[in-house]
């Protein structure tokens, strides 16, 4: 299939310009925002009303008069008409065909007909196409179509200077079969063209909605003749029949249509091409979604005799062409095109392109771009134009996250500056890696590569512990330049770092704000290994602290995203920000005659100084033991301590392991049962007041008890009667005492602290 290059250049040169006159404020007077208005260039519509045209407060009440004044009057450029249904009182071109069923709307030289407005508007980018649909329906007669007009809107042997935008065009039912009317001295054919028939003309039609219309040939659209070459842009053309082919659009003989960012989508025919079909004619198509459409053979686009150009498009069974793809283009709702609201060119409209479907991005870059879609929003809201008449709203998502290893390049037109939408990373299956929103440098491009990796379990490296999921993300370009970062994680992969990572928690539900609050990223650089280890350079990793209100758990697709500001692409982990000495394989405390020796087995030392033993009666008032053992520096090492004194009865025991650089974390809590000797309480410890001494094992009658300071002067004695005593401490002086008590079973020593 060919076109020659110097049909496709003049289309390329000349489309921009006319929908620019046409769609972007006409540098006329009548356009001119702030203007005067004048009943001589332009007419106004509204359904109901009663003037003469010429302002919206004098607005006339019907479609066909404001046509055959328009007509009449070759200084009238423009008709506006305001939201409502309108339906054709009299005959194309002003003619008398007969049968009303010829009634129909109609198309001039030289004048743009708009619909879309809300009746206040002095400038035609203020209307909202969504918000106030404009319909002109062909049903005149009684419910049900069987009196509709042959035709909604025609346009007959006319030049390529009249156009309309912003209708639904509907309910036209072309069954004439063997009714032919002369208009213009062309025969037009009562049984083709339900919504508009265009013989021998090139009528400009942009952002508009065929539905509900039928016909033999051509329900919503049928085109014939030498010199018809219409521009059919941003269309939403669904929901129409063609009975014995193209429930959609019928390229006739010797046309030559240029059809773009269209979809097509949902018509039926029991011939074939319920699409589109093109006979003997040569049509331009480009950024075109053509699918679900209903009928035998090749429902989407067939030719017959046909030489049709394609390229950057979806098409339901294929058709040759370049970049054309046969995926399916995830379309929000094929069943019900129109979304909930019932409401054509909505933000719910079924035929939108859901988050992870193939058009994103990918229309055919030209010079012409429409400001919005056929919803009014945005039409460029990514880095590129979408395939079909609708725009995604939102940065590309997934409806899971991305799995270990997966990876996706981008290139990023503009490069890194002033921040653009969003940038979304996604893979097959639509599972979603990052989000990026970057800035932009005039004539740069960033080619971006983002990869995502998941650990079997949480890492624990480099002193810290870090959520097994992290990502690396790469860029061409040497300029560093803050970018927005977005990442994913799920709340299984929080609740297992929690479970080994101290108890500095990262969140535990939606609503933990502390958790939030302990979230940190840290950021090495991309060119370090897998693994967060520190650079043979000696470079730092950059600790992130992400703005809490950036930390948002999404409920729809049970994930956590993290948003951040990064001067640099690179790699990031998660954490808690607590250093851990080490890591800590086994502790075991076991009585060996008069002792107690304490065991212990590291598996992983980083930066560790010394340990201390810490024991207590009651694993809330600890006390520190002599000995401290110096930290080997290397992992899979076995310590060993004694306590030579150990406490009687039940003592528990904890290691602190304690870093070079001060920072410390506590083993679990250990246990030893010591039978030897007698037991005894002493508490509160540190005290302020009081010290109270019980015996836990013997009535203590005639045990002696000494109080002693660091320089061994006794500061209080007594004896110890009925298992307990008290010994007042508030006119001592702070700091450490010994606490030495005595009876017939031995001596026993406890240090006391005063406050």
């Amino acid at each position: 299939m060919t076109k020659t290059n110097t049909q496709l250049f003049i289309v390329r040169l000349v489309l921009p310009m006319i929908l620019t006159i046409l769609f972007t404020s006409v540098k006329s007077k009548a356009f001119a925002k702030n203007s005067d208005i004048t009943a001589v260039t332009r007419l106004y519509v509204a359904e109901g009303a009663t003037g003469d045209g010429s302002s919206w407060t004098n607005a006339m009440g019907d479609l066909s008069t404001a046509l055959n004044t328009a007509l009449l009057d070759k200084a009238i450029t423009e008709i506006w008409v305001k939201a409502g249904t309108y339906k054709p009182s009299g005959q194309p071109y002003n003619l008398n065909l007969g049968d009303a069923r010829h009634n129909a709307f109609y198309l001039i030289d030289g004048v743009a007909l708009l619909g879309g407005f809300a009746g206040n508007e002095t400038n035609a980018f203020d209307r909202n196409l969504g918000m106030n649909p404009t319909i002109l329906s062909g049903e005149i007669g009684a419910p049900g179509d069987a009196d509709n007009c042959y035709h909604t809107v025609v346009y007959v042997n006319n030049a390529a200077t009249a156009s309309m935008g912003s209708f639904i065009i509907r309910d036209g039912n072309a069954n004439g079969t063997g009714i032919n009317t002369t208009i213009s001295g062309v025969a037009v054919d009562a049984s083709s063209g339900g919504g508009i028939v265009q013989y021998s003309s090139s009528a400009g039609i942009h952002t508009c909605t065929f539905t509900a219309n039928k016909a033999l040939l051509g329900g919503a659209i049928f085109l014939s003749g030498a010199n018809t070459t219409p521009r059919i842009t941003q269309c939403v053309i669904a929901g129409n029949t063609g009975v014995n082919g193209a429930g959609g659009i019928y390229n006739g003989i010797n046309s030559t249509a240029y059809i773009r960012i269209s979809t097509i989508a949902g018509n039926s025919s029991t011939g074939q091409g319920a699409g589109i079909l093109n006979v003997q004619s040569a049509p331009s198509m480009e950024d075109i979604i053509v699918w679900g459409n209903n009928g035998p053979g090749l429902a989407g686009i067939a030719d017959v005799n046909a030489n049709p150009y394609l390229n950057a498009s979806v098409v339901q069974g294929g058709h040759a062409g370049t970049n054309v793809l046969t995926v399916d283009p995830l379309l929000a709702n094929l069943p019900d095109p129109d979304g909930p609201d019932d409401q054509w060119m909505t933000a719910d409209d079924g035929l939108r392109p859901l988050p992870c479907s193939p058009v994103i991005n990918k229309a055919y870059d030209i010079d012409f771009k429409p400001a919005t879609d056929v919803t009014n929003g945005i039409r460029v809201f990514d880095t590129a134009m979408d395939m079909g008449a609708y725009e995604l709203q939102s940065w590309r998502d997934g409806t899971s996250l991305g799995q270990n290893g997966d990876e996706s390049f981008m290139s990023v037109p503009g490069g890194r500056g002033a921040v653009s939408r969003g940038i979304g990373f996604v893979v097959e299956d639509c599972r979603v890696i990052a989000k990026l929103e970057p800035v932009t440098i005039p004539g740069t491009t960033d080619n971006v590569r983002a990869k995502v990796m998941v650990a079997e379990n949480v890492i624990a490296t480099s002193g810290f512990h870090f959520v097994p999921r992290y990502y690396d993300i790469k860029s061409t370009l040497l300029q560093v330049y803050d970018v927005t970062t977005t990442l994913f994680y799920t709340q299984t992969e929080f609740d297992a770092f929690n479970a080994v990572a101290g108890d500095t928690k990262l969140p535990t539900s939606p609503t933990d704000a502390i958790g939030k609050a302990n979230l940190l990223l840290f950021e090495y650089p991309s060119n370090s290994t897998d693994l967060p280890i520190m650079p043979e350079d000696g470079t730092q990793p950059k600790m992130i602290d992400p703005d809490d209100s950036k930390i948002i758990w999404n409920a729809k697709l049970s994930r956590w995203e993290v948003s951040f500001v990064s001067s640099l692409y690179s790699r990031f982990f998660v954490t808690n920000g607590q250093k851990f000495p080490l890591k800590l394989v086994d502790f075991t405390a076991k009585v060996e005659e008069h002792t107690t020796k304490l065991e212990w087995l590291t598996a992983e030392e980083v930066n560790t100084s010394y340990f201390e033993i810490h024991r207590s009666m009651d694993a809330h008032s600890w006390e520190v033991l002599s000995v401290r053992p110096p930290a080997t520096g290397s992992g899979g090492h076995r310590y060993s301590a004694t306590d030579d004194e150990p406490l009687a009865g039940l003592t528990y025991y904890r290691l602190k392991m304690i870093d070079l650089d001060g920072s410390f974390a506590f083993s679990r809590i250990i246990t030893a049962d010591y039978r030897f000797g007698f037991q005894a309480r002493v508490f509160p410890n540190p005290a302020s007041t009081r010290v109270e001494i019980e015996f836990a094992n013997q009535p203590g009658t005639g045990s002696k008890a000494e109080l002693v300071n660091l320089a061994g002067t006794v500061v209080w004695k007594g004896w110890v009667t009925g298992g307990k005593t008290s010994i007042e401490v508030g006119r001592l002086s702070k700091g450490i005492y010994l606490l030495r008590l005595q009876d017939a079973a031995g001596t026993k020593t406890r240090r006391v602290v005063i406050e």
